[in-house]
């Protein structure tokens, strides 16, 4: 087995890995989009990664067959700084191949991330088989995103005399603004400790006060009498790219309850709400992501349904391997 650099003459060969890894993940979560186990679709996805920016890919070969890929961006983001992420569509392997040859395919894409300067490795990683999720916990990275998909069904709601639920309007616009916080400052304390950076408030604030007008999104909000307790919004998710999003789905994009009303089922209401509302209009799956260290999120999600089908992982590298390497001081 040898290793390279992944370029445009891999990816026929590639996309057809990708298509394979898709089918076996649709064994676990059959809801997942059947389109992706053609290889013509996932061809379409690689040419297009190949086509993003800065792109650095690495893959393993045998006798000219593609054994497996590491296909990711090097980018500096203006939250986490100069970093690298493989997305849940840059990573495959052959069924000849065990997940050791993550590892592999990492130990020397890593080399290529580091001499770039990005010292944050994010990577997508797919939930169904335990041990492809455990090549990556063996490389010392750490789960930090959960994405999960439920089904929908029908529920019945009873809802407490003193809350009403209604969608928003423009009315509510500045009632949003005021708790647009609710999540970034929750999950700046601990255990979560995701920084709340003080330029991104105003954003965010204008962002919430623009939901109501929001054509794409589904805004509830749970009211007693004029104090908003609490939110939840949902999107129609359209990016057929996208191949970890199931068929039919509407996305729960942000929601949250105020400090004194959570664990009142306030939160529960509004999801069960919202998941009627979307059968009525021909959804039949429900997508969300939250942070793993998040105690309120990362209990509530899983009680209302929602099963991981992907893990967001990170690993930071020390810094001082640049000049710390055991070799330099030696050779002196």
């Amino acid at each position: 087995m040898k290793f390279r650099e992944f370029n445009k003459e891999d990816v026929i060969q590639a996309s057809k890995l990708l298509a394979n890894r898709h089918r076996k993940e649709r064994d676990i979560f059959p809801s997942l989009k059947r389109e992706f186990e053609d290889s013509k679709h996932t061809e379409k996805i690689l040419y297009e990664l190949m086509e993003s920016s800065y792109v650095k890919g690495i893959c393993a070969y045998e006798n000219n067959n593609l054994l497996g890929f590491l296909l990711s961006n090097i980018k500096t983001d203006g939250m986490v700084g100069r970093c690298a992420f493989v997305s849940y569509e840059g990573l495959a392997i052959a069924d000849t191949e065990t997940p050791e040859l993550y590892r592999k395919l990492y130990a020397e894409i890593a080399k290529i991330w580091v001499e770039n300067g990005a010292l944050s490795h994010y990577i997508e990683v797919p939930a169904g088989h335990k041990e492809v999720v455990d090549s990556w916990l063996k490389l010392s990275f750490a789960f930090q995103q959960v994405y999960g998909i439920t089904g929908l069904s029908k529920a019945e709601v009873s809802i407490p005399e003193n809350l009403v639920i209604r969608q928003a309007d423009e009315n509510d616009s500045q009632e949003l603004r005021k708790i647009s916080n609710l999540i970034y400052s929750y999950q700046a304390g601990s255990p979560t400790y995701a920084a709340g950076l003080p330029e991104k408030v105003a954003q965010i604030r204008d962002g919430y006060g623009e939901l109501p007008d929001d054509e794409d999104a589904i805004v509830l909000l749970a009211y007693n009498d004029s104090k908003l307790l609490g939110f939840q919004c949902a999107n129609i998710e359209e990016n057929n790219s996208n191949m970890m999003i199931p068929e039919k789905s509407l996305e729960i994009s942000i929601g949250g309850t105020i400090e004194k009303s959570r664990g009142t089922g306030v939160g529960d209401i509004l999801t069960k709400l919202m998941f009627n509302r979307a059968i009525e209009q021909g959804f039949e799956n429900a997508i969300a992501d939250w942070r793993i260290a998040n105690l309120s999120s990362s209990n509530f999600w899983p009680k209302e349904g929602f099963k991981p089908v992907a893990y967001r992982m990170f690993r930071p590298i020390d810094e001082r391997v640049y000049w710390a390497d055991g070799i330099s001081v030696l050779n002196k």
